[in-house]
């Protein structure tokens, strides 16, 4: 019995060391993180400099004026760099699936930024279902995200057709996902959408954004098609397309909601209806008038 318990003490002993070892290997890949961040920062305030003097000199008629902000695009955030460096930790197994993040206080000074760029970088983690938020202000890598079945490289993130190509991707596969829907929803399913969109425009006549609520009635339709990788896939696109636009503020007009909502009820009454073909006619046409709201013209044969 007195060697079992030695041969325990040495086992914890043990244990304790390759923790220590881990951690320490993980401060040294933060630390080189933090250092090439610096540099990059410093070089981009230099490149800044230089575009602001060049577009401060460049006549109006040289401008560009034809395109939408929207597709006008300079190198990613700060906070979308640390986000793609955090992102790229956990799939590469630096932070194991249910293993807790260092306090937004403690990545801010081991990434030399501010807490707010951390807070920025966090949020479309969790929205996309990497990340879990937890008690005191921590977050937790999730422990299953094999929900993100299909995962684009964190690089294409930087391509400037990045988010035509998702919106492109969404017209092709969700019309035919309200056209199941139309043949295939329950009753049941039926009422849940009709639920999600009357807490949708509950949500937005009180002046609120509505993101949950319109992935809840999105996420309605496609559970109606029942088909669930449908589902679980479009449901990655939409969230993937939300995470892009708030990385990049762009601007979703207030003018345009009622616009969009008057095209969610023509859906819904389509299915409700069980009509296929008009089920898919419209919610393509919802797809490419959302694409066109962020300035980009998706043109399908």
């Amino acid at each position: 019995m007195a060697m079992d318990s030695g041969g325990q003490r040495r086992s914890t002993v043990q244990r304790k060391q390759r923790d220590e070892v881990d951690k320490a290997e993980r401060l040294r890949v933060l630390e080189a993180e933090n250092a090439r961040l610096r540099r990059l920062l410093s070089e981009k305030e230099r490149e800044l400099q230089v575009l602001d003097e060049t577009f401060r000199t460049t006549p109006d008629y040289l401008r560009p004026g034809g395109f939408h902000q929207a597709v006008i695009r300079r190198e990613p955030s700060l906070a979308q760099q640390v986000a793609n460096f955090l992102t790229e930790q956990i799939y590469s197994g630096v932070f194991a699936p249910g293993e807790m993040l260092p306090s937004e206080a403690q990545l801010a000074k081991q990434l030399n930024v501010s807490p707010t760029v951390i807070r920025e970088a966090l949020a479309p983690m969790k929205h996309e279902g990497l990340l879990e938020s937890r008690k005191g202000g921590r977050s937790r890598v999730a422990r299953d995200f094999s929900g993100l079945v299909f995962r684009l490289d964190v690089d294409d993130r930087q391509d400037p057709n990045f988010l035509a190509h998702l919106y492109e991707l969404r017209a092709i596969i969700e019309p035919e996902a309200a056209a199941l829907a139309a043949v295939r929803a329950t009753e049941e399913a039926l009422a849940i959408i009709r639920e999600r969109y009357e807490a949708l425009k509950r949500t937005l006549e009180e002046g609120r954004e509505g993101t949950d609520e319109s992935h809840a009635f999105h996420k309605a339709i496609l559970d109606a098609s029942g088909n669930p990788h449908l589902a679980k896939f479009l449901s990655w696109v939409g969230k993937k397309i939300w995470s892009f636009i708030q990385n990049n503020d762009l601007d979703y007009r207030s003018e345009m909601i009622s616009t969009t909502q008057r095209e969610h009820e023509a859906i819904i009454e389509a299915i409700m209806n069980r009509d296929h073909v008009k089920a898919r006619e419209l919610a393509r046409r919802h797809v490419l008038n959302a694409a066109r709201r962020h300035g980009l013209d998706i043109q399908l044969p």
